[in-house]
């Protein structure tokens, strides 16, 4: 049996506060319990037509995504929580994935670092890694 965390943490750094908000836009809108991400799953053989096309709701794998802006003060640094619904199909690494790929594909410059991973919900807007 599979032990995967509740709670994901990201640190989202960005060259700018204007990026900072465009992310942050991007996410709030994307991460919605209403929002569909679509996995398509296509055969080997390219002349085939695809097999399988099928449809999820972001509220499907996460209690709630939460974007944190300002980290640290910072304005060009947000702060995104994945809250994992512990019935969460399998595929919700993929959906959380996905979101942070649209955050990186918003605009130049973005790196993502993973922060926290685990069970326990922390203070998320000043929660800092033990060194």
């Amino acid at each position: 049996m599979r032990d995967d965390p509740l709670y994901l943490a990201w640190d989202v750094l960005c060259s700018s506060e204007g990026d900072a908000r465009r992310v942050a836009d991007v996410l709030q809108r994307e991460a919605r319990p209403d929002s569909v991400l679509v996995d398509i799953a296509a055969t080997g053989d390219p002349a085939l037509a695809l097999d399988r096309i099928t449809s999820y709701r972001v509220g499907e794998f996460f209690r709630e995504v939460i974007v944190f802006p300002a980290l640290d003060g910072d304005l060009s640094k947000l702060r995104v929580v994945f809250s994992r619904l512990p019935s969460a199909g399998r595929f919700w690494k993929d959906a959380m994935t996905r979101l942070l790929q649209a955050a990186r594909e918003t605009t130049d410059g973005v790196s993502v670092r993973l922060a926290y991973r685990g069970d326990e919900p922390r203070d998320w807007e000043h929660y800092q890694e033990a060194a």
